[in-house]
């Protein structure tokens, strides 16, 4: 049928996205229905759990993983302190074998500078926290 034969032959062209509505209509001079994949988006709302620990949505950075020297998330802290920004750092996760660098850490902990246990974070819903974040650091 080569390439525009399904004006020929169709009763109607659908397509899922705005994009190829217009594409058809300005290369095939073809009309189109558009119809979305996908079910309807719920309107994105603020997660009681984030309010409860002080946290506004695209206003943190979050470090989600274990707190061990490999991580060095102790740089990750020196580096956000040095930022000058009013943003918090929320760093979630717990230690494995590395007790006494997890205790380090902990002694930055300020109203800027946010621990979750591991507890808490299991507790809470994980992709509420992960979408509002502003950069995950590994």
């Amino acid at each position: 049928m080569g390439r525009g034969g399904f004006r020929f032959r169709a009763n109607a062209t659908m397509v899922v996205s705005r994009t190829l509505q217009q594409h058809y209509r300005q290369e095939h001079n073809c009309d189109t229905i558009y119809v979305p994949n996908g079910g309807a988006m719920a309107p994105p709302r603020l997660p009681q759990k984030l309010v409860d620990w002080g946290l506004i949505p695209d206003n943190y950075v979050l470090f989600l993983g274990r707190f061990s020297p490999e991580k060095n998330c102790h740089l990750l802290i020196n580096a956000f302190k040095n930022l000058g920004t009013d943003m918090k750092l929320v760093l979630a996760g717990g230690s494995s074998h590395s007790d006494s660098y997890a205790t380090s850490l902990r002694r930055h902990e300020s109203d800027q500078i946010r621990f979750l246990s591991l507890g808490l974070w299991r507790q809470s819903r994980r992709t509420s926290l992960e979408r509002r974040r502003v950069r995950t650091s590994f």
